[in-house]
C-alpha cells in the first residue's frame, strides 16, 4: 500500500502570543510543556508518575495531558516493567476520558506499543476496539497501516479501514481512507472494487495518481493521464514516481498545453469548508464558524 502521510491542519491567526485558554490564569502552553517536561524529567519512576499525576490535575482540560497519560504509561511499562499495569492505568483514563480524539490518539499509541513487542497480541487489541464502541476514525486507519505490514492481517486491515469509513464524518480525511482502502484492495487483486472506491475519493489528488496507474494499465490512456495530471497539480513531487511529461507526448504527441492544464487542476473551488475544528500549536482549538468573513491563513504540514 502506497503510504499516504495524513496531513494534519494546523490554524495560526496570530494567536501565538494569546493566553491559552484551557490552562490555569495566566500560564501560556509553553510554560504548561515546560512544567510537563521537567514531570516527565524526574529520574525516580514512581516521583515521575507522582508528577505527572499532579500535572494532570493541575491541568484537567489541557490538550497537553495526553502527553502526561501517554508518560505515565511508558514509565510504568518500561521503568516499572509491568505491562499489565500499564494498560491498568491506560484503561482507568479512558474510563473518565470522553474525547473521543484523546481516547483514539492514546489507543493508536498502546497499539504501536504493543506492535513492536507481539504482533499477535497488537492484532487482538485491534480486534477489540473494532468490537468496541471507540469512535475515532484516525485510530482504525494508522491501525491498518501498522497491520497491512503483515500478510497475517490483510483481512483485519480491511475491517480497520471499513470502520474508520463508517466513522468519518470530515470530507478531506473521507477522501484519504477511501484512497488508502482502494490501494489496499488493489493490492488484493480486486481492481474493480478498488476502482470504485477511489472513484468515489472526488477530487482528492492521490486518488489522482492510484486511478492514472491502474486506468494506464487498463488501456485507458486518456482519462488516466487526465488523472495523472490532477494527482501532479496536488502532488508536485509525484513526478519523481509518474514520468508525466513522456506519457503526455505518448497520447497528445507533444508537450504543448502540460503546463496550462496542470495549473488548471492546481486551483480548486470546491465551495466554502465544512464546520469544523482545529487544534493549534498551543493547544488551543478553534471553530471555522468563529471566522466567517475573515481572511485566514490555514497551513498545512505533515509531521512526518
Amino acid at each position: 500500500m502506497t503510504r499516504v502521510s495524513l496531513l494534519i491542519v494546523m490554524v495560526f491567526v496570530c494567536l501565538m502570543t494569546m493566553q491559552c485558554c484551557s490552562g490555569r490564569e495566566g500560564e501560556t502552553a509553553l510554560v504548561i510543556l515546560e512544567e510537563l517536561e521537567a514531570a516527565s524529567g524526574v529520574k525516580d519512576p514512581e516521583d515521575r508518575l507522582e508528577r505527572l499525576d499532579i500535572f494532570v490535575k493541575n491541568h484537567p482540560e489541557d490538550y497537553f495531558r495526553r502527553l502526561a497519560y501517554w508518560e505515565s504509561f511508558k514509565t510504568i511499562a518500561d521503568d516499572v516493567g509491568s505491562l499489565e499495569r500499564a494498560s491498568e492505568y491506560l484503561d482507568g483514563v479512558l474510563a473518565k476520558e470522553s474525547d473521543h480524539a484523546l481516547r483514539g490518539n492514546l489507543l493508536l499509541r498502546k497499539f504501536a506499543y504493543v506492535f513492536k513487542k507481539n504482533r499477535r497480541d497488537a492484532a487482538s487489541l485491534a480486534a477489540e476496539m473494532l468490537d468496541g464502541g471507540e469512535v475515532s476514525p484516525k485510530l482504525f486507519l494508522y491501525m491498518a497501516y501498522y497491520l497491512e505490514s503483515d500478510d497475517e492481517y490483510v483481512e483485519l486491515t480491511e475491517r480497520c479501514l471499513k470502520r474508520a469509513l463508517e466513522l468519518v464524518s470530515d470530507g478531506f480525511l473521507r477522501s484519504r481512507i477511501l484512497v488508502v482502502l482502494g490501494e489496499f484492495l488493489e493490492e488484493q487483486g480486486r481492481r474493480d472494487e478498488a476502482l470504485e472506491v477511489l472513484r468515489k475519493a472526488g477530487m482528492d489528488a492521490f486518488s489522482g495518481g492510484s486511478l492514472g496507474e491502474i486506468l494506464w494499465e487498463e488501456g485507458e490512456r486518456e482519462i488516466a493521464l487526465d488523472h495523472y495530471i490532477r494527482y501532479i497539480a496536488g502532488v508536485p513531487s509525484g513526478v519523481e514516481s509518474v514520468p508525466l511529461d513522456s506519457l503526455f507526448v505518448l497520447v497528445n504527441g507533444d508537450m504543448s498545453g502540460l503546463d496550462e492544464m496542470i495549473l488548471s487542476k492546481r486551483i480548486i473551488d470546491e465551495g466554502p469548508l465544512e464546520q469544523h475544528a482545529f487544534v493549534d500549536i498551543e493547544g488551543r482549538r478553534h471553530d471555522l464558524a468563529d471566522y466567517i468573513g475573515d481572511n485566514l491563513v490555514i497551513i498545512i504540514w505533515s509531521p512526518t
